[in-house]
C-alpha cells in the first residue's frame, strides 16, 4: 500500500513504495505493516466521536529493538511497525503521529494513550519548548525534536474537536492490549536476527 505521508523522523520521505523511501527505510531500520482495514470494532466505540484511536509503543532494552502500533477502535483498522535500534519514547511518539496522519484533520477524535510522557509532550511540554526555540527549561536541546515537532504540528492542524485520554496499561482495555501486542510483535520482527528480545520494556508512567 502506498502511503502519501512521510515516515516519522524522515520529513522529506517519499511514498513507501518508491526507491527513495525503500533506501531510507532500510538505512534507518524502519518497518511498517501498512494500514490494515478492520472488519469489526475493538473495545468501546465511544458514541459522539467520529474516530477513536488507541496507540502504544514498546522497546526491548531501551535503546534496542522497538515497535509501535495504533488501532482505530470504531473500525478495527490498524497499523504497526518497528525499528532495529530505537527508544520507547520514540516508538510511543511514532504510534500517535501515524494514527493522527491516518485519521486526518477533520472530524471529532478521541485519542487514548497509556503514556503520560506522550500526553504531556503533546499538551504541555512541546508548546513551551517551541516558544523557547526547542530547548528545555535547563537550556538543553529537546530530544527527538523532529518527531515531537511533527506530532505537535499535526495535532494543532486538526479542525475537529479532539480529546486526549490517559489509559492505564495492562489493565484489560481491549484496544490498549491489542496495540501492546502489535507493538511487541513489531519490536521482535525488527530485531537483528542474532538478537532476539528476551524482555519487553514498556514505560507507562
Amino acid at each position: 500500500m502506498t502511503e502519501a505521508f512521510p515516515l516519522p523522523g524522515f520529513p522529506d520521505m517519499a511514498p513507501v513504495d518508491s526507491p527513495k523511501a525503500k533506501d531510507s527505510a532500510a538505512q534507518h531500520h524502519m518497518s511498517s505493516t501498512g494500514i490494515i482495514p478492520g472488519n469489526a470494532p475493538v473495545g468501546r466505540t465511544y458514541p459522539g466521536y467520529d474516530a477513536v484511536v488507541a496507540t502504544d509503543g514498546a522497546c526491548s532494552g531501551n535503546p534496542g529493538p522497538g515497535g509501535w502500533a495504533w488501532v482505530e477502535q470504531k473500525s478495527g483498522t490498524h497499523e504497526s511497525g518497528g525499528e532495529a535500534h530505537t527508544t520507547n519514547n520514540i516508538m510511543e511518539l511514532t504510534a500517535l503521529l501515524r494514527a493522527l496522519r491516518y485519521v486526518g484533520p477533520h472530524g471529532s477524535l478521541l485519542i487514548r494513550c497509556d503514556s503520560q510522557y506522550v500526553i504531556n509532550t503533546l499538551t504541555r511540554w512541546a508548546p513551551a519548548w517551541r516558544r523557547k526555540g526547542w530547548r528545555k527549561a535547563d537550556g538543553k536541546p529537546v530530544k527527538n525534536r523532529e518527531l515531537v515537532q511533527a506530532l505537535l504540528e499535526t495535532f494543532e492542524a486538526r479542525t475537529g474537536n479532539t480529546r486526549v485520554e490517559w489509559v492505564k496499561g495492562h489493565a484489560g482495555d481491549e484496544a490498549n492490549e491489542m496495540c501492546d501486542s502489535l507493538a511487541v510483535a513489531a519490536s521482535h520482527a525488527a530485531a537483528p536476527t542474532n538478537r532476539r528480545p528476551r524482555t519487553q520494556s514498556r514505560m507507562t508512567p
